[in-house]
């Protein structure tokens, strides 16, 4: 009787994985802001860091990409690079940082 459960079980989680799938991709909406897609689709992007690798860049560097993408602390270095500058943050300081002391 075990042997049989643990059969009916083997048949049915494979089973039940794939329909959850299929359920979550029909009620699932993806759609990306259009700025984003002209900003990334088929454009030189950098992604920006900190250390001290950083520091041995200068600005004709920045000027070979389209985009750029500023991780954390990076984005101190924003603004004078190109017209598309997003940034990504983790840290909630940082985002606190910005909107409290940025115009």
């Amino acid at each position: 009787m075990n042997y049989l459960k643990k059969v009916l079980w083997m048949l049915t989680v494979p089973v039940s994985s794939l329909l959850g799938y299929y359920f979550l991709k029909c009620i699932s909406i993806k759609s990306d802001l259009e700025i984003w897609k002209k900003s990334f689709s088929e454009k030189k992007v950098l992604i920006v860091g900190t250390g001290p690798s950083l520091d041995r860049v200068n600005d004709n560097y920045f000027s070979k990409f389209d985009t750029i993408l500023y991780i954390n602390h990076a984005v101190k270095l924003a603004g004078k690079k190109t017209s598309n500058e997003y940034f990504f943050s983790t840290d909630i300081n940082e985002v606190r940082f910005l909107f409290l002391y940025t115009e």
